[in-house]
């Protein structure tokens, strides 16, 4: 967005959602997915870097920012720095962040419900990739996760009102 590649017109139209990527890899090894493909750890944007582009975007306009990570709070450290960030800059716009389970703690969801409170209509959206409950799917496809996270998880986002969307992988 800094750089000029995507027009500002985009930015302006009604319902854009502004996609910024906040890191690239993932720790899990999950068999269907390519997030972590050819990468052995993690690498994080910079962090003014990061705000700069949400700025920029909701400047222009856009009212939806979602971080397209595979899992925001990877580094909770990072993911918490992140949103005190934007509530210092006090962002304007929903936001979306996908979080695999286990990786939310109690501050981290107290910044979520921080920002949701700055605004009337902007708020945090959480996804929650769990992706199945049944213990042999999660083996075979290597999703390492626990069900009691997942609870745990629900439990921090519910309690404090933060919207939440399951992601649940169907087979017919």
């Amino acid at each position: 967005y800094l750089t000029g590649c995507v027009d500002d017109e985009v930015l302006m139209r009604e319902d854009v959602q502004a996609n910024i990527e906040t890191q690239r890899g993932c720790t899990l090894r999950c068999s269907y997915c390519i997030y972590h493909k050819d990468m052995p750890k993690i690498s994080y944007a910079d962090l003014d870097r990061v705000v700069a582009e949400v700025l920029y975007c909701v400047n222009k306009g856009a009212k939806d920012i979602r971080f397209t990570d595979a899992n925001f709070g990877s580094s909770p450290d990072w993911a918490k720095a992140v949103v005190r960030a934007l509530i210092k800059h006090r962002v304007e716009s929903t936001l979306m962040v996908e979080l695999i389970p286990g990786f939310l703690d109690e501050e981290l969801a107290d910044l979520f419900a921080e920002y949701n409170a700055m605004w009337d209509w902007s708020y945090i959206k959480v996804g929650v990739g769990v992706q199945t409950i049944n213990r042999d799917v999660l083996l075979t496809v290597r999703r390492g996760i626990r069900l009691e996270k997942f609870d745990k998880t629900c439990e921090l986002l519910t309690s404090r009102n933060i919207d939440a969307k399951v992601d649940i992988i169907v087979l017919l």
